[in-house]
């Protein structure tokens, strides 16, 4: 059988390559998914020899248990399931090989590698909740960026003390960390450490679609460009900040029907792989080119080790 690859996420760290498989399986809505066999992985690629090894797959379980976003840091690998559930697992451990889907939220969380799920921050009732697609999963200085796309919105900020041992059934405390961009439904993103921003995409509201950067606090977004989307689940799926060539990339897939007219109007509006000088202090470049026009990419890495 022919299992089509939705790597949304890809990353390059230590010289191997983590390529996060949602499954061929896609959608906006969990409803589309939960009846679905399962066919997602998350492998790692050692770019020395080519060699592949998967750490886990979720062959075993229904599509709602992809790996729709992902992220590598030195010590662990994080994903998420579809909306609902965060994992975390240590690099030094190896391979898990099948997900172990137990029956339900709740029973996940007895899991070695489970880290949280929706009803267990207090964002649970002031914003977090179950709906929408979880489109980013990431660590940086000790606290976790959790975004939402879809019917979903915003990114949820919280350290590991802010974590509940029990579910919540009304509004909870939001963590003192506090959720950002709380207007925009976020399909992808990246932050920049040096200069402290964030990079990411917006399929909703329609007077917010496009490519933007903020501070690292959400304040201060700009929007760099507004090309439309039809379909939010394969918008815009890659970012990478290169610090060599003071440029930020990302991955964008055009919708269908566009036509030379529209694009003699709106140059950007084509597929590929675009770009643009990083953002500085209060200076946003918006004078976006294309790196790889017409080239149709999901997941976007630059390499941390040079190639000669």
């Amino acid at each position: 059988m022919h299992c089509q690859l939705f790597p949304f996420t890809i990353q390059a760290r230590d010289n191997q390559l983590y390529v996060f498989n949602a499954g061929s399986a896609v959608s906006t809505d969990a409803s589309d998914l939960t009846s679905v066999a399962g066919d997602g992985s998350i492998v790692k690629i050692n770019m020395n020899d080519n060699s592949v090894t998967e750490l886990v797959h979720n062959r075993n379980t229904t599509a709602v248990n992809g790996f729709f976003s992902g992220s590598v840091d030195a010590a662990h690998l994080y994903w998420s399931d579809f909306s609902s559930v965060v994992y975390k697992h240590p690099l030094a451990n190896g391979a898990i090989g099948a997900f172990d889907w137990k029956g339900s939220t709740d029973a996940q969380t007895t899991l070695p590698y489970y880290l949280v799920k929706y009803d267990r921050l207090g964002y649970f009732g002031n914003g977090l909740s179950n709906t929408g697609m979880s489109t980013g999963i990431y660590a940086y200085d000790f606290v976790y960026f959790w975004t939402k796309g879809g019917q979903g919105k915003g990114m949820y900020r919280f350290t590991a003390a802010d974590i509940l041992s029990a579910n919540l059934s009304s509004a909870g405390t939001a963590p003192s960390s506090g959720a950002i961009l709380a207007d925009f439904s976020i399909r992808s993103f990246a932050i920049d450490h040096i200069n402290q921003k964030i990079y990411f995409a917006a399929t909703a509201p329609a007077d917010k679609v496009g490519f933007w950067v903020s501070n690292l606090s959400g304040a201060n977004p700009v929007r760099i460009d507004d090309a439309p989307v039809d379909n939010a689940s394969a918008f815009i799926t890659g970012i990478a900040v290169d610090h060599s060539t003071n440029k930020v990339y990302w991955a964008y897939r055009a919708p269908a029907g566009l036509t030379e007219s529209d694009f003699e109007i709106h140059p950007t509006y084509r597929t590929g792989v675009k770009m643009v000088r990083l953002a500085k202090n209060y200076s946003v470049d918006t004078e976006v080119g294309y790196f790889a026009p017409g080239l149709a990419a999901y997941g976007l890495s630059i390499d941390d080790v040079k190639k000669y």
